[in-house]
Order: structure tokens, then sequence, then C-alpha cells
């Protein structure tokens, strides 16, 4: 019984020390913070980023140069689609680094009425703003393996009756 109870101390200080740690390197489990009110979508796009590239300013902050990307579906179901991309685990993380979809990656472009943009991948976001690209500085990310899976499911589901 004494081995048990001192089993159960250790694993139960070891999880403690884990969580603590993680809150000193900063992750923190948040709602996706979207760039404007939801209200104010007036389409969704699903991409693959086909070429990124940045450079520095004057200042060394990173400035995105190039940004290029296919459009794999527009989401027919807005509601639906927020809904869904709202369940899945989203964490923030203390900037380290500026962190937004690259190359290769799947992501979601929220196009907005006023005529901004929101690209949020699987690591980071950016804006689009008067054709000027900015990292969002608040760096939310999601398990890349539920992201990638929700994009190609809408893909999928949304395409199935194009020929």
């Amino acid at each position: 019984m004494k081995k048990t109870l001192a089993l159960l101390l250790f694993i139960t200080s070891v999880l403690l020390s884990l969580t603590g740690c993680m809150q000193l390197i900063g992750y923190e489990e948040i709602d996706y913070q979207f760039y404007q009110d939801t209200a104010n979508i007036k389409s969704i796009d699903l991409i693959k980023i086909t070429n990124s590239d940045y450079d520095f300013d004057d200042n060394g902050d990173e400035q995105i140069t190039v940004y290029e990307f296919d459009v794999l579906t527009t989401i027919t179901d807005i509601n639906k689609f927020l809904a869904d991309f709202g369940e899945m685990l989203c964490y923030k993380i203390r900037k380290i680094v500026d962190l937004y979809p690259e190359t290769g990656e799947y992501a979601v472009k929220i196009n907005y009425t006023d005529g901004a943009s929101e690209i949020s991948g699987a690591y980071g976001q950016i804006f689009i703003i008067g054709g000027t690209y900015v990292i969002s500085d608040n760096v939310q990310y999601f398990n890349e393996d539920e992201f990638n899976a929700l994009i190609e499911f809408y893909v999928a589901s949304n395409n199935y009756f194009e020929i």
C-alpha cells in the first residue's frame, strides 16, 4: 500500500511539474482569435501554400516578400466550417520567433467584407491588409495532423460532385 501511494505521489508530482514547465515555456490552450469578427466573413478558401519567402527590414523585423497559394476549394457552409474549426485545439505560444504558414502547408484563407484577409496555418497566421502581408503578433497554432485532417475532409466533401 505504501509503495502504491508513493508511486501515485511521484506520478502526480511529475505531472504537476510538467504542467508548470509548459506554462513557463509559454504554451497555453485558447480559443482561436480571428482577425475580425466572424460576422464580417465574406468567404473562406482552403488553400495550399506553393511559395513563401521573407526578408528582414531595417529594424530587423521579418517581412514577407512572396506569398503564393493554390485555392483547393471554397467553403459552401461557412457556419458549419467555423463550428468544426472552433472544435480544434488551439494553442498560444510566447513569441520566440515569427510563425506563419510556409511553402507546402495547408491553410485557411478567410476573406472579410472590407477586403482584408487572414491566412491561418497549423503554425501561425498572417494578414493581408491593403495588399501588404503582415505577420501576426498573436502566435496561435494547431495540432498539424488535426488541422490537415479538417482541411482534407472539407476539400474532399466540397469537391465530391465536381467533374
